[in-house]
Protein backbone atom coordinates (compact mmCIF):
# COMPACT_ATOMS: atom_id res chain seq x y z
CA UNK A 1 0.00 0.00 0.00
CA UNK A 2 1.05 3.09 -0.78
CA UNK A 3 -0.03 6.57 1.53
CA UNK A 4 -0.65 9.83 0.85
CA UNK A 5 -0.72 13.44 2.06
CA UNK A 6 -2.81 14.98 -0.10
CA UNK A 7 -2.46 18.77 -0.11
CA UNK A 8 -4.71 21.52 -1.05
CA UNK A 9 -3.99 24.65 -2.43
CA UNK A 10 -4.52 27.89 -2.24
CA UNK A 11 -4.49 30.68 -5.90
CA UNK A 12 -2.15 34.03 -4.67
CA UNK A 13 -3.33 35.70 -8.07
CA UNK A 14 -5.82 33.73 -10.79
CA UNK A 15 -7.47 35.47 -13.77
CA UNK A 16 -9.04 34.44 -17.36
CA UNK A 17 -7.03 35.12 -20.20
CA UNK A 18 -9.04 34.31 -22.70
CA UNK A 19 -12.03 31.31 -23.83
CA UNK A 20 -10.91 28.49 -25.82
CA UNK A 21 -12.24 26.68 -28.88
CA UNK A 22 -12.60 23.74 -26.73
CA UNK A 23 -14.59 25.44 -24.33
CA UNK A 24 -12.03 25.57 -21.56
CA UNK A 25 -10.39 28.71 -20.63
CA UNK A 26 -6.97 29.72 -20.48
CA UNK A 27 -5.56 30.88 -17.57
CA UNK A 28 -2.44 32.84 -16.06
CA UNK A 29 -2.40 31.62 -12.08
CA UNK A 30 0.44 31.82 -8.90
CA UNK A 31 -0.48 28.53 -6.65
CA UNK A 32 0.99 27.55 -3.92
CA UNK A 33 -0.01 24.06 -1.73
CA UNK A 34 -0.75 24.16 1.98
CA UNK A 35 -0.88 22.00 4.82
CA UNK A 36 -4.40 21.52 4.67
CA UNK A 37 -4.37 17.22 3.55
CA UNK A 38 -6.78 14.56 2.40
CA UNK A 39 -5.17 10.96 2.70
CA UNK A 40 -5.33 8.99 -0.03
CA UNK A 41 -4.38 5.20 0.85
CA UNK A 42 -4.14 2.92 -2.45
CA UNK A 43 -3.10 -0.64 -2.38
CA UNK A 44 -3.44 -3.92 -5.13
CA UNK A 45 -5.71 -7.03 -4.87
CA UNK A 46 -6.69 -9.85 -7.09
CA UNK A 47 -10.22 -8.98 -9.01
CA UNK A 48 -9.27 -7.13 -11.75
CA UNK A 49 -11.88 -3.41 -10.88
CA UNK A 50 -11.29 -0.26 -8.59
CA UNK A 51 -13.00 -0.14 -5.34
CA UNK A 52 -12.87 3.02 -3.06
CA UNK A 53 -13.62 3.89 -0.01
CA UNK A 54 -14.54 7.07 1.68
CA UNK A 55 -14.52 8.51 4.80
CA UNK A 56 -15.47 11.93 5.00
CA UNK A 57 -17.53 13.99 2.11
CA UNK A 58 -16.70 13.34 -1.18
CA UNK A 59 -18.73 11.83 -4.53
CA UNK A 60 -18.50 8.19 -4.58
CA UNK A 61 -17.71 5.35 -7.21
CA UNK A 62 -17.02 6.46 -10.47
CA UNK A 63 -18.28 10.19 -9.99
CA UNK A 64 -15.36 10.49 -8.13
CA UNK A 65 -12.29 11.81 -9.67
CA UNK A 66 -9.76 9.41 -8.16
CA UNK A 67 -11.87 6.33 -9.47
CA UNK A 68 -11.90 8.08 -12.44
CA UNK A 69 -8.06 8.49 -12.08
CA UNK A 70 -7.11 4.67 -11.11
CA UNK A 71 -9.97 4.05 -14.12
CA UNK A 72 -7.83 5.92 -16.37
CA UNK A 73 -4.39 4.55 -15.64
CA UNK A 74 -5.58 0.64 -15.71
CA UNK A 75 -7.76 1.05 -19.43
CA UNK A 76 -4.07 3.48 -20.55
CA UNK A 77 -1.72 0.82 -19.59
CA UNK A 78 -3.31 -2.43 -19.83
CA UNK A 79 -3.62 -2.84 -15.84
CA UNK A 80 -5.15 -6.03 -14.41
CA UNK A 81 -4.87 -5.81 -11.57
CA UNK A 82 -7.73 -4.33 -9.20
CA UNK A 83 -6.83 -1.05 -6.91
CA UNK A 84 -8.16 -0.62 -3.80
CA UNK A 85 -8.61 3.10 -2.76
CA UNK A 86 -9.44 4.70 1.06
CA UNK A 87 -9.82 8.20 0.59
CA UNK A 88 -9.95 9.84 4.20
CA UNK A 89 -11.87 13.27 3.25
CA UNK A 90 -10.66 17.16 5.20
CA UNK A 91 -10.83 19.52 2.51
CA UNK A 92 -13.85 20.23 1.85
CA UNK A 93 -15.35 20.04 -1.56
CA UNK A 94 -16.70 22.96 -3.84
CA UNK A 95 -14.60 25.54 -2.37
CA UNK A 96 -11.70 26.22 -4.47
CA UNK A 97 -9.06 24.63 -2.63
CA UNK A 98 -8.46 21.55 -5.21
CA UNK A 99 -8.83 18.75 -2.55
CA UNK A 100 -10.35 16.63 -5.59
CA UNK A 101 -7.67 17.16 -7.95
CA UNK A 102 -5.03 16.78 -5.37
CA UNK A 103 -6.36 13.52 -4.71
CA UNK A 104 -6.38 12.28 -8.35
CA UNK A 105 -2.77 13.91 -8.80
CA UNK A 106 -1.86 10.99 -5.45
CA UNK A 107 -3.44 8.61 -7.60
CA UNK A 108 -1.79 8.65 -11.03
CA UNK A 109 1.35 8.91 -9.19
CA UNK A 110 1.08 6.09 -7.05
CA UNK A 111 0.15 3.47 -9.91
CA UNK A 112 3.09 4.50 -11.54
CA UNK A 113 5.46 3.86 -8.94
CA UNK A 114 3.55 0.38 -7.74
CA UNK A 115 3.09 -0.68 -11.59
CA UNK A 116 6.78 0.54 -12.29
CA UNK A 117 5.25 2.17 -15.18
CA UNK A 118 8.22 4.34 -15.30
CA UNK A 119 6.52 8.04 -16.40
CA UNK A 120 7.95 10.82 -16.69
CA UNK A 121 6.93 13.97 -14.50
CA UNK A 122 5.39 15.22 -17.51
CA UNK A 123 4.05 12.37 -19.03
CA UNK A 124 1.84 12.14 -15.54
CA UNK A 125 0.87 15.46 -16.08
CA UNK A 126 -0.49 15.06 -19.45
CA UNK A 127 -2.33 12.20 -18.29
CA UNK A 128 -4.06 14.16 -14.79
CA UNK A 129 -4.58 16.96 -17.49
CA UNK A 130 -7.49 15.25 -18.72
CA UNK A 131 -9.53 14.36 -15.55
CA UNK A 132 -9.07 18.07 -14.19
CA UNK A 133 -7.48 21.47 -14.61
CA UNK A 134 -5.66 21.66 -11.42
CA UNK A 135 -3.96 17.85 -11.53
CA UNK A 136 -1.30 18.81 -13.02
CA UNK A 137 -0.19 21.21 -10.40
CA UNK A 138 -0.60 18.81 -7.96
CA UNK A 139 1.43 16.44 -9.80
CA UNK A 140 4.48 18.92 -9.67
CA UNK A 141 5.84 17.98 -7.00
CA UNK A 142 7.34 21.68 -6.23
CA UNK A 143 5.24 23.69 -3.80
CA UNK A 144 4.47 27.16 -5.78
CA UNK A 145 4.06 27.22 -9.40
CA UNK A 146 3.06 29.30 -12.22
CA UNK A 147 0.17 28.18 -14.13
CA UNK A 148 -1.33 28.56 -17.53
CA UNK A 149 -3.44 27.57 -20.68
CA UNK A 150 -5.92 25.52 -18.96
CA UNK A 151 -3.41 24.11 -16.25
CA UNK A 152 -1.11 22.26 -18.08
CA UNK A 153 1.45 24.49 -18.04
CA UNK A 154 2.97 24.72 -14.95
CA UNK A 155 6.31 26.40 -13.99
CA UNK A 156 7.88 25.29 -10.92
CA UNK A 157 8.84 28.20 -8.29
CA UNK A 158 11.31 27.20 -5.40
CA UNK A 159 10.67 30.03 -3.26
CA UNK A 160 11.97 29.82 0.53
CA UNK A 161 9.08 32.44 1.33
CA UNK A 162 6.03 30.47 3.58
CA UNK A 163 3.53 32.53 5.45
CA UNK A 164 0.25 31.52 7.51
CA UNK A 165 -3.04 31.60 6.79
CA UNK A 166 -6.62 31.32 8.24
CA UNK A 167 -8.93 29.64 5.57
CA UNK A 168 -13.13 30.21 5.77
CA UNK A 169 -15.65 28.35 4.26
CA UNK A 170 -18.93 30.05 3.77
CA UNK A 171 -22.02 28.43 3.63
CA UNK A 172 -22.95 28.79 0.03
CA UNK A 173 -20.70 26.71 -2.68
CA UNK A 174 -19.24 27.28 -6.02
CA UNK A 175 -19.75 24.91 -9.04
CA UNK A 176 -16.29 25.27 -11.18
CA UNK A 177 -18.78 24.93 -14.13
CA UNK A 178 -21.17 27.52 -13.47
CA UNK A 179 -18.24 30.41 -12.14
CA UNK A 180 -16.89 30.25 -15.49
CA UNK A 181 -19.81 30.06 -17.32
CA UNK A 182 -20.68 33.40 -15.80
CA UNK A 183 -16.99 35.08 -17.11
CA UNK A 184 -17.08 37.79 -19.35
CA UNK A 185 -13.48 39.08 -20.77
CA UNK A 186 -14.70 42.44 -19.43
CA UNK A 187 -13.50 41.34 -15.73
CA UNK A 188 -10.60 39.97 -16.44
CA UNK A 189 -7.15 42.63 -15.29
CA UNK A 190 -4.10 42.06 -17.26
CA UNK A 191 -2.24 44.82 -15.32
CA UNK A 192 -0.10 42.00 -13.01
CA UNK A 193 -0.33 39.02 -16.06
CA UNK A 194 3.54 39.76 -17.13
CA UNK A 195 4.37 40.08 -13.38
CA UNK A 196 3.25 36.87 -12.59
CA UNK A 197 4.19 34.93 -16.01
CA UNK A 198 7.99 36.52 -15.64
CA UNK A 199 8.47 36.33 -11.45
CA UNK A 200 11.21 34.16 -9.63
CA UNK A 201 11.63 32.14 -6.59
CA UNK A 202 13.35 35.16 -5.52
CA UNK A 203 10.55 37.51 -6.03
CA UNK A 204 8.24 35.69 -4.16
CA UNK A 205 7.52 37.65 -0.85
CA UNK A 206 4.46 39.16 1.50
CA UNK A 207 5.08 42.41 -0.62
CA UNK A 208 4.75 40.41 -3.57
CA UNK A 209 1.95 38.63 -2.95
CA UNK A 210 0.05 42.03 -1.27
CA UNK A 211 0.44 43.75 -4.82
CA UNK A 212 -0.05 40.94 -6.85
CA UNK A 213 -3.02 39.14 -5.19
CA UNK A 214 -5.97 39.27 -7.40
CA UNK A 215 -9.07 36.46 -7.97
CA UNK A 216 -11.51 37.51 -11.22
CA UNK A 217 -13.91 34.86 -9.81
CA UNK A 218 -14.62 37.04 -6.83
CA UNK A 219 -15.96 39.51 -9.56
CA UNK A 220 -17.83 36.75 -11.07
CA UNK A 221 -19.43 35.59 -7.87
CA UNK A 222 -23.15 36.51 -7.59
CA UNK A 223 -23.14 36.04 -3.39
CA UNK A 224 -24.15 39.22 -1.79
CA UNK A 225 -22.44 37.22 1.11
CA UNK A 226 -18.32 37.53 -0.15
CA UNK A 227 -18.05 41.35 -0.41
CA UNK A 228 -19.18 41.10 3.25
CA UNK A 229 -17.35 38.17 4.14
CA UNK A 230 -14.04 40.31 3.18
CA UNK A 231 -15.44 43.13 4.50
CA UNK A 232 -15.96 41.43 8.06
CA UNK A 233 -12.29 39.80 7.79
CA UNK A 234 -10.62 42.64 6.99
CA UNK A 235 -11.31 44.54 10.19
CA UNK A 236 -9.14 42.15 11.78
CA UNK A 237 -6.03 43.41 10.19
CA UNK A 238 -5.24 40.50 7.89
CA UNK A 239 -2.34 41.64 5.41
CA UNK A 240 -4.73 39.91 2.77
CA UNK A 241 -8.14 38.82 1.97
CA UNK A 242 -8.88 36.74 -0.80
CA UNK A 243 -11.00 33.96 -2.36
CA UNK A 244 -9.72 31.14 -3.46
CA UNK A 245 -9.93 29.34 -7.01
CA UNK A 246 -13.56 29.38 -8.04
CA UNK A 247 -14.48 29.78 -4.19
CA UNK A 248 -15.73 29.38 -2.19
CA UNK A 249 -13.36 29.74 0.46
CA UNK A 250 -12.00 32.26 1.31
CA UNK A 251 -8.27 32.90 3.28
CA UNK A 252 -6.55 35.63 5.19
CA UNK A 253 -2.89 36.08 5.06
CA UNK A 254 -1.09 37.52 8.34
CA UNK A 255 2.32 38.01 9.95
CA UNK A 256 0.57 37.88 13.21
CA UNK A 257 -0.63 34.54 14.60
CA UNK A 258 -2.70 36.28 16.80
CA UNK A 259 -4.39 37.93 14.16
CA UNK A 260 -5.43 34.59 12.15
CA UNK A 261 -6.60 32.85 15.63
CA UNK A 262 -8.64 35.95 16.35
CA UNK A 263 -10.18 35.86 12.78
CA UNK A 264 -10.62 31.53 13.23
CA UNK A 265 -12.46 31.71 16.85
CA UNK A 266 -14.71 34.73 15.65
CA UNK A 267 -16.04 33.16 12.37
CA UNK A 268 -15.96 29.44 14.29
CA UNK A 269 -18.74 31.31 16.98
CA UNK A 270 -20.85 31.92 13.79
CA UNK A 271 -20.67 27.95 12.82
CA UNK A 272 -18.49 28.51 10.12
CA UNK A 273 -15.70 26.21 8.92
CA UNK A 274 -12.33 28.21 9.64
CA UNK A 275 -8.84 25.81 9.17
CA UNK A 276 -5.37 27.78 10.26
CA UNK A 277 -3.13 26.51 7.72
CA UNK A 278 0.88 27.08 6.23
CA UNK A 279 2.17 27.24 2.87
CA UNK A 280 4.44 24.17 1.99
CA UNK A 281 8.12 24.47 2.52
Amino acid sequence: MISYKSPAKLNIFLDIVSKREDSYHNIVSLMVKIDLFDVVEVSVFGQDKVLLNIEGDAPAGNENICYQAADLMKKKFGLKKGIAINLKKIIPMQAGLGGGSSNAACVIRSMNDIFALGLSNSELMELGSGLGSDVPFFIEQSNWAIVEGRGEIVRPLKTLFTFSAVVILPEYRHRTADMYGRWKPVLTQDRCWDRIRLCSSDDIDMNFIKQCSYNVFEEVSSSNLLSKLKKDISYFGADLVRMTGSGSALYAVSSDTAVLKSIKSHFESLNYKAFLVKSLK
